[in-house]
């Protein structure tokens, strides 16, 4: 994809006052470990916790609400919107999924802000050369608001769509009658079948993408895929929405709770003489409980029955007690 072009690494000391930004290979399974899907990514170092240059380096990030909007509009009439379950029909409605495979790595670098990154060890020039970014990189600063603006470049100047006003990761096409909102490298769109052709026709011819099982009415359409995470299902009155298994099986074993067995209320709320007894927790098991904490949060939103109990854990993330 020409990520990038190698160059002298004393040019990045010139150029940048500093090295070449280091590497890493970070390993992924995006599946589960009886059927695992491993995606290896070399990543730049970057990003740190401790960035004391002042800058704020923001790309929007779509609330599920926007995932959740499109998957209603599949089923629901709104004014002069009627969605088309007629199983024979070539408009008829459905709903599409589409991944960009390396997604940052398709939008161009701004060649006034040169970066420079450290070649991976198995390069044999990785001792005396570096590389020029041409393209975004993972684990850069610009990467995520480069890719932004690339594909709502595209959507808005190349395909006609509409930015959403109150969500800039949100797009519509009102002739095309679709309604897209991209998550990262993720496009879910609903619309008429043969407009959600055209779309993914034209999306394929700029990026390398894959695509997803097409949810719809029809005898031949998917009935269930994934999207976010989440298992999508058309059944025949409704759209199911299923959190992500992963997150709570993780959650219940960091807890130690694999062989517990559940209770009829969400938790049983402290006296005052119990919050006074209460000591601050191990500072070494503080990280792993705001961690448990923070995947709860995440989990709760599509577990309306974990909302109580994850908001009460994650008023103690400050401080943490026994």
């Amino acid at each position: 994809k020409g990520v990038w072009r190698k160059k002298p690494k004393e040019e990045a000391g010139k150029v940048t006052g500093k090295g070449a930004i280091s590497v890493r290979w970070v390993d992924v399974n995006k599946s589960e470990d009886i059927t695992p899907k491993y995606r290896s990514r070399l990543v730049a170092r970057q990003l740190k916790a401790h960035d004391r240059s002042g800058d704020t380096f923001f790309a929007p990030m779509p609330p599920l609400e926007a995932v959740r909007s499109v998957l209603s509009l599949a089923v629901t009439e709104i004014g002069s919107y009627v969605p088309n379950h007629d199983p024979e029909s070539n408009d008829r409605t459905q709903l599409s999924s589409v991944d960009v495979s390396r997604a940052y790595f398709n939008a161009r670098t701004d060649p006034s802000e040169p970066c420079y990154v450290q070649l991976p060890q198995e390069d044999p020039d990785h001792e005396h050369m570096c590389a020029y970014l041409l393209r975004h990189m993972y684990g850069t600063r610009r990467a995520a608001d480069g890719w932004q603006e690339e594909y709502s470049t595209m959507l808005v100047q190349d395909l006609g769509f509409t930015q959403g006003s109150s969500c800039p990761n949100t797009f519509s096409h009102s002739e095309r009658a679709i309604t897209c909102t991209v998550h990262g490298d993720d496009f879910t769109s609903c619309g008429p079948k043969s407009q959600l052709d055209w779309m993914e026709h034209e999306i394929g011819q700029r990026y390398e993408i894959t695509i997803g099982p097409r949810l719809g009415p029809g005898k031949s359409d998917a009935k269930q895929a994934v999207v976010l995470n989440r298992i999508i299902r058309w059944c025949p009155d409704a759209i199911e929405w299923e959190a992500d298994q992963r997150q709570v099986e993780k959650l219940v074993a960091d807890c130690g709770l694999t062989e517990s067995r559940p209770v009829t209320t969400p938790g049983q709320r402290a006296g005052h003489q119990d919050l006074l007894e209460e000591k601050d927790l191990d500072p070494a098991l503080q990280s792993a409980f705001r961690g448990a904490a923070a995947r709860g949060n995440y989990v709760s939103q599509d577990r309306v029955d974990a909302h109580f109990a994850c908001e009460e854990v994650c008023r103690y993330m400050a401080k943490p007690t026994t």
